[in-house]
């Protein structure tokens, strides 16, 4: 009893890693089910450019923008998550990692999304280039980076909101009150940032 066909186990677990690998998306079956797969969705940066400059109310914040992987934290408690632009999950193993961010969830007071990006950090501690960054990225998504890979992230943080406002697509907070809170919560620091 409890035990599943292979044949069952297998859809199973392309259900588990969201890819049915049957050539349809969570689009099409939403376009034929109304909302019946939740979406996962972030704002986009822009580049400043003379186009986009006109649209900035001023004054403005401005973040370094590492160019790799997009990373959105969830903190609930002792509970971390990290993931991507499109809500598929990095499996990432680095306890100082996430201890730092149990932590700044504490600071925070109550269950968030830390966002921002998630590169690799070349010996002397910089980031490494987009290639190398979202190739490794790529594989904390396939479960299939090395220790050093784990070792070797950083996270620079741009944003934090509650994890309710998230779940609600709205957050009414202004960017200065949480960008002021993200600072409360992640302090300073090389690897988290």
């Amino acid at each position: 009893a409890g035990k599943l066909s292979e044949s069952d186990a297998k859809v199973l677990r392309l259900i588990i890693n969201g890819d049915l690998r049957c050539g349809a998306t969570a689009t099409l079956f939403n376009k034929v089910w109304k909302d019946l797969i939740p979406k996962f969705e972030l704002m986009a940066c822009q580049t400043l450019n003379e186009k986009t400059a006109t649209k900035f109310k001023f004054p403005a914040y401005a973040q370094t923008k590492y160019d790799a992987a997009r990373c959105s934290i969830f903190v609930d408690g002792d509970e971390v998550k990290y993931y991507t632009r499109n809500g598929k999950t990095y499996q990432i193993e680095n306890e100082y990692v996430r201890l730092r961010f149990i932590e700044a969830g504490r600071r925070y007071g109550k269950p968030a999304v830390f966002d921002g990006e998630l590169y690799q950090r070349k010996a002397d501690g910089t980031p490494e280039n987009r290639l190398v960054s979202n190739g490794i990225a790529t594989k904390f998504i396939k479960g299939t980076a090395s220790p050093d890979h784990h070792e070797n992230i950083g996270i620079a943080v741009w944003d934090v909101i509650p994890l309710a406002d998230f779940n609600a697509g709205k957050c009414p907070i202004k960017y200065s009150k949480r960008f002021q809170d993200l600072v409360d919560a992640i302090g300073n620091g090389t690897i988290i940032h």
